[in-house]
């Protein structure tokens, strides 16, 4: 979907629809999520791809929120600790909305590992555990870190990226 309006894009989030948001620098990626987190200030949890970019959106980094570390581990044991977090535990299950930002920096493996951690987590087989996901970045600015070692491609490679059946959001206007 192109020009369209953050009226246009609050009606598809309040439909549950999960979203990518997408455009070239200063088309309105950072000014819609900002406006979506003024609206829904306790049920969406934002999360970037890295500390600056978390920092940025007063949110804390993807793989802090979700307690998956650098993703190494063996899903079972990652979340056998997160169930010893009774907070991080709590968060990942009452979670309905999530914003990833910068998501041209998460990495296919990744992005799929935390998807099994959520289904795990919340006894959900669907993406994400059923979260309603709205993703923003732009996929011809920063590449995933070590994309070259064996396997690791863009996110939107992946079998959960389809999965989600987002919704693209092309934002083309400086104001919207």
């Amino acid at each position: 979907m192109e020009n369209i309006k953050f009226e246009d894009i609050l009606e598809l989030v309040k439909t549950g629809c999960n979203l990518f948001i997408t455009g070239g620098a200063g088309t309105g990626k950072s000014y819609t999520l900002n406006k979506l987190k003024e609206i829904y200030k306790d049920e969406l949890h934002i999360t970037s791809t890295t500390g600056i970019s978390a920092i940025n959106v007063n949110g804390q980094t993807i793989h802090s929120w979700a307690g998956i570390g650098i993703a190494n581990k063996p899903i079972d044991e990652v979340i056998k600790k997160i169930k010893q977090n009774s907070n991080l535990y709590i968060t990942l299950l009452c979670c309905k909305m999530l914003a990833i930002d910068e998501i041209s920096m998460l990495d296919n493996r990744t992005f799929e590992y935390i998807s099994e951690v959520l289904k795990k987590i919340r006894k959900w087989d669907k993406p994400f555990g059923g979260i309603q996901v709205i993703i923003f970045g732009d996929f011809f600015q920063l590449p995933p870190v070590k994309i070259s070692e064996e396997g690791k491609d863009f996110c939107f490679k992946s079998k959960t990226w389809t999965d989600l059946e987002l919704i693209p959001i092309v934002l083309t206007e400086v104001t919207i």
